[in-house]
């Protein structure tokens, strides 16, 4: 088989700072926002919006997305798939090159197709730790964001070792791309799952799965205490609670996590509105307090209670569950309900804005 690189129709190669980066436009005819994928471990953003040969538009998120007024822009980290995206690699890419990455694409997709600076990150799984990284690109960028939605995303705060052991490290492919080969069976067997709720239908074939849609990936934005340097990895927690921005409450945005309902993505299930709401809650409190000097003390009673509620009520107002696993918005009935939901959530992150601008008397709040 020939492994020239191969892109689909309408991807392309683009350049930041050093980082290759393939992307897929697609436009929509309301122009609500840009949605922006940022896909998980291991995977490129084409689980979100297909283009394999034979593929059914219907089965990818982008579809639906589109179809809901929104223009979706999908975004890959440098992937070595066997059947290769890429011709260059950035091993040591970190977290931070990865929301600097994601945020430059979206700039310039607004600029070359004339639309606003409205962005809605989709952090699909792992692409949840990119959210403070990108959040800070997308501030000096000029982007607004209202919210970041997750899709059983994971937080940069999760499970941190603050003494990793390098006997613990990693397989590194010959390019020192780090390997999760050992994980794509059970990938797909969910994928495949998903065919119960789609007429028998599997939104990707195996071979081309394997081939096209998944790969060795950048050691670093996945890392959770190991730092890949010079081909080796070395202990460095603190060095990745850093770059992650797990702890910077005030540079995370408004975080609308999609829970997953099913038993077989129990983490995410169980503690994605707890974990992501706390995030949001201490995000409005320091948002309060440090971005707006507001003193919370001479509001009025009424008031006070007013925001009492509205922050209280935020982890669940700002999260929806959706049927399915880890890949509950691949095949056409999760991809449609999916679209359905990061609608439903912008909707009501615009709405809880308003409601806190009331609330404390200010024209207007960036999130």
């Amino acid at each position: 088989m020939d492994h020239k690189t191969v892109l689909f129709p309408g991807e392309a190669v683009w350049s930041y700072a050093g980082i290759p980066t393939v992307v897929r436009f697609i436009k929509s005819e309301e122009h609500k926002a840009l949605t922006v994928f940022i896909p998980g471990i291991a995977h490129s953003a084409r689980i979100a919006y297909g283009g394999h040969e034979g593929s059914r538009e219907e089965d990818f998120l982008a579809f639906w997305l589109v179809k809901a007024g929104y223009d979706f822009l999908g975004v890959t980290y440098p992937i070595e798939c066997p059947i290769p995206m890429f011709s260059e690699f950035t091993p040591e890419m970190s977290i931070r090159d990865w929301g600097r990455q994601v945020a430059c694409a979206a700039r310039q997709t607004i600029d070359e197709n004339g639309l606003s600076n409205r962005v809605i990150p989709i952090g699909w799984s792992n692409g949840g730790k990119c959210a403070a990284a990108f959040c800070e690109a997308a501030t000096e960028y000029g982007l607004e964001m209202e919210c970041y939605v997750t899709i059983s995303g994971t937080p940069a705060s999760f499970a941190v070792n603050l003494a990793p052991e390098t006997a613990a490290a990693p397989s590194l492919s010959a390019r020192c791309m780090e390997s999760y080969a050992h994980r794509l069976d059970y990938f797909y067997s969910l994928i495949v799952k998903n065919a119960n709720d789609n007429g028998g239908q599997i939104a990707v074939p195996r071979d081309v799965y394997m081939s096209l849609y998944v790969g060795n990936m950048p050691a670093n934005i996945k890392s959770n205490g190991l730092r890949l340097e010079n081909g080796a990895f070395t202990p460095d927690p603190l060095g990745y609670i850093k770059d992650s921005g797990a702890l910077e409450l005030s540079k995370l945005p408004l975080i609308a996590p999609i829970i997953p309902s099913d038993a077989s993505d129990n983490r995410h299930a169980l503690v994605d509105q707890a974990t992501w709401g706390y995030y949001t809650v201490n995000k409005i409190y320091n948002l309060i307090l440090n971005g707006l000097h507001c003193d919370v003390t001479n509001l009025p009673d009424a008031d006070w209670e007013k925001l009492k509620t509205l922050v209280n009520s935020l982890p669940e107002r700002l999260s929806r569950t959706i049927k399915g696993n880890h890949f509950s918005f691949v095949g056409e009935y999760g991809a449609r309900s999916a679209a359905k939901l990061i609608d439903s959530l912008a909707s009501e992150a615009a709405t809880v804005k308003k409601e806190l601008e009331e609330i404390l008397g200010v024209s207007e709040i960036h999130l």
